[in-house]
């Protein structure tokens, strides 16, 4: 991962993982501009929930994406841009796109279920970056995987304590970033297939084949496929999931404010890691130490 430094050390850590081959994913935003932005606010005594927002508008992730994409095509460095969150920067990813960048792009199921509305609901514990967006914004990251320009749904599953959070309600400022997400990452998008927004071929695509290819573990993983590595998930598509925190296995079950309440076509009935269930009827089955960590591969 590579957060946007100044522009001298950005040009000098491409140019590293030019070297690689591998695929570098780039948080992208513009750290100057957001701190400008948020000095702004803190000049006016802003601390509210709201302002956190405000301290990101889309034109910090634009300007992020556009120098890091410049910068890089007299380098061609494998990058992955993480958690696009808008349409201002999806609009500059994709011109790029189109003028022949091997760059690739993702989002995250929190843009597209999820509003700067809904920081009235759940305040501090929607504080994400970059931060949540507009229904015009959440529109058009679904254009965007619709139509190839995004090629995967991701968590970005950043996990906090109560304590933690709930500094905000004196001082956003105060509070860490981020919401806890991968218990329903899998429901969320197969419903979305399953009421008929896309296919399900579609949607297991998006979380599981392409960022296989693009980090180069395919076909070991992201297939059902003879030697692939049987991570399979059998899903009832019959079924609904109302998301409470007493059936969440995360550490950060309390903060998990966003997806609290919603119901999800679908259930998952059981998991399989390289052909052996771990999980089954709701409780974890599997033995503490049975997996492995993945490491991505050099791709061409």
């Amino acid at each position: 991962g590579l957060c946007l430094p100044d522009v001298q050390d950005l040009y000098q850590a491409l140019k590293l993982v030019a070297e690689t081959n591998l695929v570098c994913a780039v948080h992208a935003e513009n750290d100057q501009l957001l701190e400008w932005h948020t000095d702004q606010l803190k000049q006016a005594d802003r601390n509210d929930v709201p302002a956190h927002g405000e301290s990101r508008p889309p034109h910090v992730e634009a300007l992020a994406i556009a120098t890091l994409l410049t910068l890089n095509e007299s380098i061609g460095a494998n990058i992955h841009i993480a958690h696009l969150s808008a349409q201002e920067p999806l609009e500059v990813f994709r011109r790029f796109k189109s003028a022949g960048s091997t760059a690739t792009a993702e989002t995250c199921p929190h843009y597209l279920f999820f509003t700067e509305a809904d920081l009235e609901r759940v305040g501090p514990y929607a504080k994400i970056n970059p931060p949540l967006r507009k229904h015009t914004d959440q529109e058009a990251l679904w254009e965007g995987l619709a139509d190839g320009t995004l090629l995967a749904v991701t968590t970005d599953h950043s996990p906090f304590t109560v304590e933690e959070k709930e500094r905000a309600r004196t001082d956003i400022w105060r509070t860490p970033p981020g919401a806890p997400g991968v218990e329903e990452l899998l429901l969320g998008m197969m419903d979305t297939a399953l009421k008929g927004k896309m296919s399900i071929e579609k949607a297991v695509q998006l979380i599981s084949t392409n960022g296989a290819k693009r980090f180069g573990i395919y076909p070991n993983k992201g297939v059902i496929a003879t030697n692939a590595d049987a991570d399979i998930v059998i899903y009832d598509p019959n079924s609904t999931t109302t998301i409470h925190k007493d059936m969440l296995f995360s550490q950060a079950r309390e903060c998990d404010k966003l997806y609290e309440g919603m119901t999800f076509k679908g259930k998952v009935v059981r998991t399989l890691v390289n052909g052996t269930t771990v999980f089954a009827d709701g409780e974890i089955v599997g033995e503490r130490g049975g997996g492995k960590f993945v490491r991505p591969n050099p791709v061409n």
